[in-house]
């Protein structure tokens, strides 16, 4: 999105929001396997690890780009539809487990250590599907975070992103931590990130479906939050920023599927505003 922007000494990754749909499909009543709107092109930047210490993988709902030198995942991204937000097929169960790819994350790394266990990808969003409801509970989908945080300022922007889904239909969403210099180190080799962020988008027709991105000019709706895990206010107004500032804090490149000149409309707004 911003890659003219940017110096070219300053290489990023680049998070393509593609879903494997039409203008007019319906949408699915099951969440489907993602498809491929994850592309990693660049990054090499003083403040964020090699792409080669980035390995993606994708899971039957959510895809997740885990860091193997911070062992945080950079970034987790999914579609929600509303069929998925509203079925309750299967109730939450706090399960956690070893994800198999990466299997030196352990019940160990959170144990007596007075952090909680954050999801990145929320299991509520999942309900709709045993396995991916399992997948979320993947110590992978998870980062350090104070009791307060994730059980309260976190769970919000969690909800708020839900909403959307619910009142657009299907929503793009991805969310991750701000790896940054001077984090405080954790177990393993990991990292206590201070800050965390979620972006929203729907991209819909006339019909309120969500579409590919087209030389039609869509419907456009995003929202993104950063916040600090010792956020003071209760209220997510505060830390709503732009999807820019969220590019620029983290080096990612967030929805870069969509055309220049209708990013350039919702990129820099930061109150979730809907362009015709």
């Amino acid at each position: 999105m911003r890659g003219r922007k940017v110096k070219a000494s300053i290489l990023r990754l680049s998070l393509l929001s593609v879903v494997a749909l039409t203008a007019c499909t319906t949408i699915p009543r099951e969440p489907d396997a993602p498809s491929e709107f994850i592309k990693l092109t660049l990054i090499q930047d003083g403040e964020l690890p090699a792409p080669s210490s980035c390995v993606v993988k994708k899971r039957i709902a959510y895809t997740i780009c885990m860091d193997t030198k911070t062992h945080l995942a950079l970034w987790v991204a999914y579609r929600l539809t509303k069929a998925g937000v509203t079925s309750e097929a299967n109730q939450r169960k706090n399960n956690w487990r070893t994800d198999p790819d990466f299997p030196w994350l352990t019940s160990k790394v959170y144990s007596k250590s007075g952090f909680d266990k954050g999801h990145l990808a929320p299991a509520e969003d999942f309900e709709s599907s045993l396995q991916a409801m399992n997948e979320s509970f993947y110590y992978s989908n998870s980062a350090p975070q104070v009791e307060t945080f994730n059980r309260g300022i976190w769970q919000k922007a969690e909800k708020a992103a839900r909403e959307l889904a619910l009142t657009h239909e299907s929503a793009l969403i991805a969310s991750g931590p701000v790896i940054e210099r001077g984090l405080p180190p954790f177990r393993d080799a990991a990292v206590v990130p201070r800050r965390f962020w979620k972006a929203v988008l729907v991209v819909s027709n006339s019909n309120g479906v969500i579409s590919s991105p087209t030389p039609a000019v869509p419907r456009l709706h995003a929202n993104a939050w950063i916040i600090p895990t010792d956020a003071k206010s209760k209220d997510l107004a505060p830390y709503t920023v732009s999807v820019d500032e969220v590019e620029r804090v983290t080096g990612l490149d967030l929805f870069s599927a969509y055309e220049n000149q209708l990013e350039e409309q919702f990129e820099s707004h930061s109150s979730g505003i809907v362009l015709n």
